[in-house]
C-alpha cells in the first residue's frame, strides 16, 4: 500500500466522507450484560464505544490499534466473570462447615464434617460386603501332575482333576503335554473337554498379588473388591468379610 493510500485510509476526511469503516464483531453477554462495539465519535479519530457504556478514553492513529482496543474490553469482561466464577467455587471449597459428631479432623487446617446425608450417599456408592464363595460349574483344579514316558518314546501326562463344587476328583491321563498345563492349573471341563484358563505360572502371579493386596489398607481393599475384577475367582480365591483373600477351591488346600 503506498504511503498516500495509507494516509488517505486513516484520515479523519475520509471519515467524514464515507464514513468510518464497520466494525469486526466482536460481542458477549457476560452477566446478562450484552457487550457490542460500535465506532464512537465519528469525526474524533479511530475509537470505539460498547453498548454496556465503556468507551475507549483514547483516540488511535489507526483503526486496527481502535479494533485491538475494543476487543481487549470484551475480552476482559469475559475473563472477569471466569475469574469471579473461580473465587465463588474456591470460597465455597475453603468455607468449612460447623463441627458436627461425625467430624473429621482436616490435616490442612479446620475440620470436615460428615453428615448423614454424606453417609447415606457413601453407603449407597459401597458395594455389598462379600458372600460366601460359589463354585462356578465345570471349573476345578490340576493336581497331582506327573509326566511319564510312553511305550511309544513320547509322553503321557496323569493328573487329577478336583472340581470346585466339591465331587470326588476325577483321574485323566492325556497322551499331548500341554504347556499350559502343569501342578495347580485352574481349568473349565466341559463335554469337550479340559480347557485351561490359569496356567501354573499364573498361579504363581496371582498368588503374589492377592498377597500385596492383603497387606494393603482396609480402604484400599475395599477399593480393589469394589473394582469387579474376577481374577480371584479364576484361580479359585474368595473375599473375607474383612475384603482380604483367600483359597476357597478344595484343589489348592
Amino acid at each position: 500500500m503506498s504511503l498516500w493510500r495509507w494516509a488517505w485510509k486513516h484520515s479523519t476526511t475520509r471519515q467524514l466522507v464515507k464514513g468510518p469503516p464497520k466494525p469486526k464483531s466482536a460481542m458477549a453477554t457476560v452477566g446478562g450484560v450484552t457487550h457490542r462495539l460500535t465506532w464512537a465519535d465519528r469525526n474524533a479519530g479511530w475509537r470505539q464505544k460498547c453498548s454496556c457504556g465503556w468507551i475507549d478514553s483514547k483516540i488511535h492513529w489507526t483503526e486496527r490499534n481502535a479494533l485491538l482496543e475494543g476487543n481487549r474490553h470484551v475480552l476482559g469482561a469475559r475473563r472477569s466473570a471466569a475469574r469471579a466464577a473461580r473465587q465463588e467455587r474456591k470460597a465455597a471449597r475453603n468455607q468449612s462447615p460447623p463441627a458436627g459428631p461425625f467430624a473429621s479432623t482436616n490435616p490442612k487446617g479446620g475440620s470436615k464434617a460428615v453428615t448423614s446425608t454424606t453417609v447415606q450417599l457413601t453407603q449407597a456408592k459401597v458395594s455389598p460386603a462379600p458372600g460366601p464363595w460359589k463354585p462356578r460349574p465345570g471349573w476345578g483344579t490340576v493336581r497331582s501332575y506327573v509326566e511319564v514316558s510312553n511305550d511309544q518314546g513320547g509322553k503321557d501326562v496323569a493328573f487329577r482333576f478336583v472340581p470346585d463344587d466339591g465331587s470326588p476328583p476325577q483321574p485323566m491321563v492325556s497322551h499331548k503335554v500341554m504347556p499350559e498345563m502343569g501342578e495347580y492349573a485352574r481349568g473349565v471341563w466341559t463335554a469337550d473337554g479340559l480347557t485351561i484358563k490359569v496356567p501354573p505360572s499364573g498361579m504363581v502371579e496371582a498368588e503374589q498379588l492377592f498377597e500385596t493386596i492383603n497387606a494393603m489398607e482396609a480402604g484400599k481393599r475395599v477399593h480393589m473388591y469394589m473394582s469387579g475384577n474376577k481374577a480371584a475367582d479364576d484361580c479359585g480365591w474368595t473375599w473375607t468379610s474383612d475384603y482380604k483373600l483367600v483359597r476357597a477351591a478344595p484343589g489348592l488346600e
